[in-house]
């Protein structure tokens, strides 16, 4: 779900830190004004429920895919191999690891879930 706020791949935030404004634009300031306001906590979760309700991405059926290859490797220690992986979910070795990029999730090459 992040690969859809962000525009781009998870990993482009790996080990940095990003101003919420160039996730979400200006938009965001109405929030953050009341993330750090005196408010309750009701007020304070009615926000942010607000505020990202109206952002859900739309569903992404690649991001599923993606979603269906790293479960398949959780659930099945015998994957050992990239190659294993594109055999068994029908797809090629290339479009496999892309997919695999791809999840929200994991956001990085197959084989470090065989790895895991």
């Amino acid at each position: 779900m992040f690969r859809a706020f962000l525009g781009e791949r998870v990993s482009w935030i790996t080990d940095r830190t990003v101003p919420v404004h160039k996730i979400f634009g200006d938009e965001v300031t109405d929030l953050e004004q009341i993330l750090v306001s005196e408010a309750g906590d009701d007020e304070i979760v009615t926000a942010a429920d607000r505020f990202f309700q109206s952002r859900i991405p739309k569903p992404d059926s690649n991001a599923d895919l993606a979603r269906g290859l790293v479960q398949e490797v959780l659930e099945h220690r015998d994957l050992l191999t990239v190659d294993q992986l594109a055999r068994r979910s029908g797809l090629g070795k290339p479009r496999s690891s892309e997919e695999f990029r791809r999840d929200q999730n994991f956001g990085a090459p197959p084989i470090l879930a065989l790895l895991l």
